[in-house]
């Protein structure tokens, strides 16, 4: 069992490139495939993961891609597995359900959430990082969350 400690952080100390993630979001509040191609056009898409449903007759969020530090820390073959399936039905259950309840409080909310994630799983040391996270919602039924991560 991974025990998960939040602590929301203002959005002043994000890394510069977290923060030049806001600003992208900020200038599409629509998600377009323009989003995309500038995270990737500045080099950030590594440090991303993006989860969105496929619409309006479904609730989950899906794993559409992931970042590159986060298939680091819980492997390839986890990684390839998890591709295109509900994030909830990840292995790591309690790690998946907490961090579902910040994501869905960044779509929600229609802000930029900056937050440090403590991962505590037995025998191991503790894990930090931060993420920001960028919601959409669009009235056909659309949610997506992106994860910009720093290990």
């Amino acid at each position: 069992m991974t025990e998960v400690i939040i602590h929301r952080q203002p959005l002043r100390v994000a890394a510069d490139w977290q923060a030049a993630l806001c600003d992208i979001w900020r200038a599409h509040r629509v998600l377009s495939p323009a989003f995309l191609k500038e995270i990737e056009a500045l080099g950030l898409r590594d440090r991303c993961g993006f989860f969105a449903n496929s619409g309006p007759s479904e609730q989950e969020l899906r794993v559409r891609m992931l970042a590159e530090p986060t298939v680091r820390y819980f492997g390839r073959d986890w990684a390839q597995c998890q591709l295109g399936r509900p994030h909830l039905e990840d292995p790591h259950a309690d790690y998946a359900a907490r961090i579902d309840r910040e994501y869905q409080e960044s779509i929600d909310g229609g802000e930029p959430l900056l937050n440090l994630i403590t991962m505590l799983r037995p025998g191991q040391p503790p894990t930090f990082y931060t993420h920001v996270l960028l919601g959409w919602t669009a009235g056909i039924g659309r949610r997506a969350v992106l994860s910009g991560v720093d290990f």
